[in-house]
């Protein structure tokens, strides 16, 4: 089907009682649904997983600045 004829089948569908659906539009709807649905909830992990990759970036960002301030503070006692 081409993109026009496919955007027309599915205000078709979506226009449609559940009892006059046929069987193959029936699961295609829930399909559909399902499909919405999971990518909703992905969306709140892909957040929880950037900011933990940030939180653990920036400490490690914060220790490599503490290890060098000491080193150069031992560095600036022996001499």
């Amino acid at each position: 089907m081409r993109k026009q004829e496919q955007d027309h089948h599915k205000q078709d569908v979506n226009q449609k009682k559940p009892e006059e659906m046929t069987k193959l539009e029936r699961p295609q709807e829930e399909n559909e649904y399902l499909r919405t649905e999971v990518a909703y909830l992905k969306k709140p992990r892909e957040l929880r997983l950037k900011e933990a990759s940030l939180q653990r970036r920036r400490q490690k960002t914060i220790i490599k600045n503490g290890q060098r301030r000491a080193l150069i503070r031992f560095s600036f006692k022996d001499g």
